[in-house]
């Protein structure tokens, strides 16, 4: 079983059948072709054990089969060098171990278990135990010349699994990354990457005008011409949100189809499901904080607006959302201790537009 999945997963990778690959054949057929910065903060010359996190349908697979393009466009890495794998069949660590090792096996064969490796882990925390299987071959020394790129999309999973791996990660200072929506000032260089030069080419000393303060009007003053058109660019924004697909699709078609929110919509209900939590319940407390807004609030105020049984099944349901990268929750702070005031009134605010129109559709329907 594992032989198989192996000849009809890992070997994709051939210098020319890369182009063939579904995302990076999506990728080269949308408008706006996004290569996210932090695909340049992985230091892939020695052994780590890096993260990558994100929203369901944020790239984090397009990504990191961009780096696995670049990648293999160098002549000196050969293709046996570099594994993917997507964690959708595999069910607990042990799994995840005889995988790896069949790889590295068949690298033995040919004579290539002391090259330099790249390993893609994809989705690794549906994998029951996962950090088990890590740990159990970074301890024998079987990824000691690998550079190994874990992705996931619950924080809170991840991060326990992490938690498991001290001193098993490399030498990489803080090897953990976040992949998040496209922010504005990305959006503008993306939809329009002359008016972006023409506007950074006028700010003085390399302020970057979508990060000062009203107080600074020489800036403000240098992008006067262009406010017309960035205020139309941010109306835009507001719809598409940072999330690629639906900046092509709004782009591309002049609209958003429900299709594409249903996609995000159909991944936040399976990851609820998931977690063991109650599907009308998480839809009833995402339309309380629809309509609170930016509003303070309590989450006595909500548990008593839905008739669930306590305030802390709200604030757990929140926690998961946060961990989805759904929403972020930002409490009140105690000026002489530097800490959040958990108890006090709190705000809640959507991570992204896309997130927020999509969720809004759910609640209505």
């Amino acid at each position: 079983m594992i032989q198989q999945i192996i000849n009809q997963n890992i070997w994709w990778q051939e210098k020319g059948l890369i182009a063939h690959d579904p995302k990076i054949r999506e990728l080269n057929a949308q408008r706006f072709k996004w290569r996210p910065a932090v695909l340049d903060e992985f230091d892939v010359r020695q052994f780590a054990v890096y993260t990558l996190r994100g929203p369901r349908q944020v790239g984090k697979t397009t990504a990191l089969k961009i780096l696995i393009e670049e990648l293999l466009s160098n002549r000196k890495i050969a293709k046996e060098q570099v594994m993917y794998y997507s964690c959708d069949n595999i069910d607990d660590y042990k799994e995840l171990i005889t995988l790896i090792e069949t790889y590295l096996e068949h690298l033995k064969k040919l004579n290539m278990q002391d090259r330099k490796l790249y390993v893609f882990v994809d989705e690794v925390t549906s994998v029951k135990d996962w950090q088990k299987g890590i740990k159990h071959l970074v301890d024998q020394g079987r990824l000691s010349n690998a550079t190994v790129i874990l992705t996931g999309s619950n924080a809170a999973d991840l991060r326990r699994g992490i938690e498991r791996l001290p001193g098993r990660r490399g030498k990489v200072e803080s090897p953990d990354r976040v992949l998040l929506p496209i922010k504005f000032r990305e959006y503008v260089g993306l939809i329009n990457p002359k008016l972006h030069k023409q506007i950074t080419d006028r700010i003085p000393n390399g302020i970057d005008i979508f990060d000062i303060d009203n107080t600074d009007f020489q800036a403000l003053y240098s992008v006067q011409p262009h406010l017309k058109e960035l205020a139309t660019l941010y109306d835009q924004y507001l719809i598409t949100g940072g999330f690629i697909t639906a900046i092509n699709a709004y782009f591309s078609e002049g609209d958003i189809r429900y299709a594409v929110y249903e996609l995000y919509q159909q991944w936040l209900r399976g990851d609820i499901s998931k977690r063991g939590k109650n599907e009308r319940t998480a839809r009833q407390i995402v339309r309380e904080l629809l309509k609170i807004s930016v509003s303070a609030f309590g989450w006595e105020t909500v548990a008593k607006k839905i008739d669930v049984a306590t305030h802390k099944t709200v604030s757990e349901y929140v926690e998961e959302m946060e961990n989805s990268f759904v929403l972020k929750t930002l409490y009140q702070i105690d000026l002489n201790t530097g800490t959040p005031k958990f108890k006090k009134l709190k705000k809640a605010y959507f991570l992204d537009t896309f997130i927020l129109w999509s969720l809004t559709g759910w609640v209505d329907n």
